[in-house]
């Protein structure tokens, strides 16, 4: 009967112990979308500092990061032909997940001006329109 007793308090020291270890650390998780359409995009590029991990968004525009200590972070947001979208101030803690949506904005770039140059001989075609 000792041994029951022994073996019982042994296997509930390992279970509280392992389930205590488990809730030290939270996660992140999230979507992200297109600020006019509204729709999921993938690809993009998550980063959380202080920590420095990091992820990619799946073909739904999800994401998760897991393993994180307690504490503030800072997560950005950055993809091709979008703007960096930046959360400061985020708070993980133990055993949580953190859920967020972040919308991005369509990078608007202005190209240079373009120069045309004619060389050659001058032509002319005429054209005309015939309407029925």
């Amino acid at each position: 009967m000792n041994f029951m007793k022994n073996t019982l308090l042994t296997f509930l020291s390992l279970v509280c112990f392992v389930s205590a270890f488990a809730q030290t650390n939270g996660s992140i998780a999230g979507t992200v979308i297109d600020k006019s359409s509204q729709q999921p995009i993938a690809e993009i590029a998550i980063t959380l500092q202080p920590s420095g991990k990091g992820t990619n968004t799946d073909k739904q525009g999800r994401f998760k990061i897991t393993g994180l200590k307690p504490g503030s972070y800072t997560v950005t947001a950055k993809g091709l032909n979008y703007n960096l979208a930046t959360l400061y101030n985020i708070i993980i803690n133990a055993g949580n997940e953190y859920n967020t949506s972040i919308e991005l904005e369509k990078e608007i770039t202005n190209l240079a001006g373009v120069v045309v140059k004619a060389t050659g001989k001058k032509t002319a075609k005429a054209a005309t329109l015939e309407t029925p």
